[in-house]
């Protein structure tokens, strides 16, 4: 317990030094919610088994306070911090290969995010079994030891449409999905539906 705890406090300060280096002040107060800790450590056993119900035997079942749920919070902290602060080569970076194949060149990442990333703020970042469990729904499969998914809400300033349709400055909900590659955790997919 107290090697969880000292893991989320790790988690919390990393998370905390990257929100103050951001440069968007609010107006009016607001919080990130990231990963509520009643759910992470005291519920996580009624999470696990939820988890459990619904796997195979054969796959292992990565913990709800499981260090790669941490990882995965901060490369998505990271990825939209870059966007907002204009560092799109970084944040091209924190794809996985397929993702960067699969959506655009750099330059055409660069361009899209100078017109629709002009600043952004993260509402939440939260585990997708702890999102399905707070709807009450039921998790029909758990994620692996190399792939996490994550429930995320953002709101963007820029040009045009953005994900989802939405306009900028206007909330957007999306689901994601990382994957360990080459030993760090990088976005392989985003959606406006669970994936």
């Amino acid at each position: 317990m107290k090697k969880n705890l000292s893991k989320f406090v790790l988690f919390f300060t990393a998370i905390l030094i990257i929100a103050s280096c951001s440069g968007k002040v609010s107006q009016s107060p607001q919080s990130t919610y990231i990963i509520p800790l009643a759910t992470a450590s005291v519920q996580s056993t009624s999470v696990v088994d939820q988890i459990r119900e619904t796997t195979t035997p054969q796959e292992p079942v990565p913990q709800p306070d499981d260090i790669g749920y941490f990882e995965g919070a901060v490369t998505i902290t990271q990825y939209y911090t870059f966007l907002g602060h204009g560092h799109y080569e970084e944040a091209y970076l924190l794809l996985s290969s397929t993702a960067q194949q699969r959506s655009q060149s750099l330059d055409d990442f660069i361009e899209k995010g100078k017109r629709w990333f002009v600043e952004v703020e993260i509402i939440t970042i939260l585990p997708y079994h702890i999102y399905v469990k707070e709807q009450g729904g039921r998790l029909r499969s758990a994620d692996s030891i190399t792939e996490r998914r994550y429930f995320v809400q953002i709101i963007a300033w820029g040009e045009g449409r953005m994900t989802g349709s939405r306009l900028s400055g206007e909330v957007q909900d999306l689901f994601l999905r990382i994957i360990k590659e080459d030993g760090k955790w990088r976005i392989d997919a985003f959606s406006t539906a669970p994936l």
